[in-house]
């Protein structure tokens, strides 16, 4: 296919930095994170210079692009950037954590999340679209 257009957001700082390894060392981790951790700095293994921008995309019925922006272990909301079809970013909407979006409605989020147990719930979260 031939590219059609570029989208950009809000630049991140992606970088993975003295600083931010720090955070990561210290970060209280769920046990899959910590032991990837244990895992990592056990076998030397060099961290790579930047973490991702995005983990997902959603293309919702009004032909808006959602962009789930890369969350770190410790970070508490879900965030993701919304693009209009023409390429213009309209904002940012925070999600919490642990809400896993599955569908973009016109009106309506819908997802799932996991409590305490594990036992996955579908959440809906109405969706205040502006003129």
């Amino acid at each position: 296919g031939a590219l059609l257009r570029l989208m950009r957001g809000p630049d991140d700082d992606l970088v993975v930095d003295e600083g931010l390894l720090d955070q990561y060392r210290r970060a209280d981790l769920s046990v899959r994170d910590s032991e990837m951790r244990d895992l990592l700095a056990d076998e030397e293994m060099p961290m790579p210079p930047r973490y991702p921008a995005y983990s997902e995309i959603i293309l919702d019925p009004l032909g808006n692009l959602w962009v789930e922006r890369f969350q770190l272990p410790w970070e508490k909301q879900v965030r993701w950037g919304v693009f209009s079809g023409e390429g213009w970013f309209l904002g940012h909407v925070s999600l919490p954590n642990g809400f896993q979006l599955m569908q973009v409605t016109e009106w309506n989020l819908l997802g799932v999340r996991r409590d305490e147990l594990g036992i996955e719930r579908v959440e809906v979260y109405a969706l205040g679209r502006g003129n």
